[in-house]
């Protein structure tokens, strides 16, 4: 397997925002982190389980990324590579969906299964350029990758527009994909590509 070079996250967007942030690779011994992170991120029905997270950090740590601000970890960048085909009903993208079912490390397609940055640092401009700077570390370590999917709730207008601003385009709703278990609501999703 290819080497991904571990690399601080001193780019210009986030070191102009604040100084202490650092990107890393997530290793097995940040999982209960994770969890929990994922977790206040999330309503229950729409966090990931914690196999779900385990899994994800042992098949592909190198599609794993999280943020630390001062060694706090406060984001973190889930992905899988697929084979993109044309028409293909992105079945894969569902909640807890085993990454071993899909995941080909040859595969043409970044799957950015989550995305997620700690309530207490969202309005800083974090999230932009983390999520930049983590697809650009990935797809300068996986040359073979031509295209990046990621499914998001309809109600998650902040997140859909960042989508937006680096060419995401909707490829198609899926209706009632969660339950939102809080509010005891399905929530419809979009699956974006670019």
């Amino acid at each position: 397997m290819k080497e991904l070079k571990e690399r601080n996250i001193y780019e210009k967007s986030i070191k102009e925002i604040k100084k202490g942030f650092r990107l890393r690779l997530a290793d097995i011994k940040d999982l209960n982190k994770l969890y929990e992170l994922e977790n206040k991120a999330f309503d229950k029905g729409i966090a990931e389980d914690i196999k779900t997270i385990e899994d994800r950090v042992r098949i592909f740590p190198y599609g794993f990324l999280v943020l630390e601000h001062e060694g706090k970890i406060i984001g973190s960048f889930s992905t899988e590579i697929w084979n993109h085909k044309e028409g293909m009903d992105f079945e894969g993208v569902k909640l807890n969906h085993d990454i071993k079912n899909y995941h080909d490390i040859n595969g043409n397609m970044m799957f950015i299964s989550s995305f997620l940055i700690d309530d207490d640092y969202r309005g800083l401009g974090l999230g932009k350029a983390f999520f930049n700077d983590a697809r650009q570390i990935i797809k300068n370590n996986f040359a073979n990758i031509e295209k990046e999917v990621l499914a998001v709730s309809l109600e998650w207008e902040n997140a859909i527009n960042i989508y937006k601003s680096f060419g995401f385009e909707i490829e198609k709703t899926i209706k009632n994909y969660f339950h939102n278990e809080k509010t005891n609501i399905y929530e419809d999703i979009y699956v974006m590509i670019r």
